[in-house]
């Protein structure tokens, strides 16, 4: 019994050291990465600016509240070519959407600092729920994907709207370093 009380003890005190509450994100330290198949190969790009707002109180993850613009303008395809085409009217379309928007709805606890998240993305003027994947270290970095489908948000119209070329598909990862 004295072993089974010093065993119970020795995890509320290490539940307890890893409760923490988290109010805002450092995006210096922060990445918004994706993934995607143009022509059946796999390519790489992320968004450089990017605003976070985040509350969470891991003793009480479904009270969390944050949401994420991101600067659509900013995006990186590692190429300019690309990079100039995609902020265009049959993609993004910048000029008029200059940010895509996710307001978070839910955080439900996983266990073992693992999280799923629900909430709405709007890019252009498509709002769609979506849940991600999340798990967050001692350290305050949340590590995350979620998949969306660009055909759901109107990206990639007119040419580009058959995915033979540039797939439906596009896996985004997210690291936000909290504080």
């Amino acid at each position: 019994m004295k072993h089974l009380i010093t065993a119970l003890s020795l995890g509320v005190i290490t539940w307890s050291a890893q409760a923490a509450t988290y109010q805002s994100v450092q995006p210096q330290t922060s990445r918004i990465a994706f993934t995607y198949h143009q022509m059946g190969v796999a390519m790489q790009g992320q968004f450089k600016r990017f605003k976070a707002q985040i509350h969470l109180d891991t003793q009480r993850p479904s009270a969390a509240q944050g949401s994420l613009d991101i600067d659509l303008a900013s995006i990186d395809t590692g190429s300019a070519e690309a990079n100039t085409e995609v902020v265009g009217k049959d993609w993004f379309n910048t000029a008029q959407h200059p940010q895509a928007r996710f307001v978070l709805q839910s955080l439900q606890d996983q266990g073992a600092g693992r999280y799923l998240a629900t909430g709405q993305l709007r890019i252009k003027d498509h709002t769609r729920t979506l849940q991600a994947s999340m798990r967050l270290s001692p350290q305050g970095l949340l590590d995350g994907q979620l998949v969306i489908r660009r055909a759901d948000f109107g990206v990639g119209v007119g040419m580009w709207s058959a995915f033979d070329i540039v797939a439906n598909d596009i896996t985004v990862q997210f690291t936000l370093q909290l504080k």
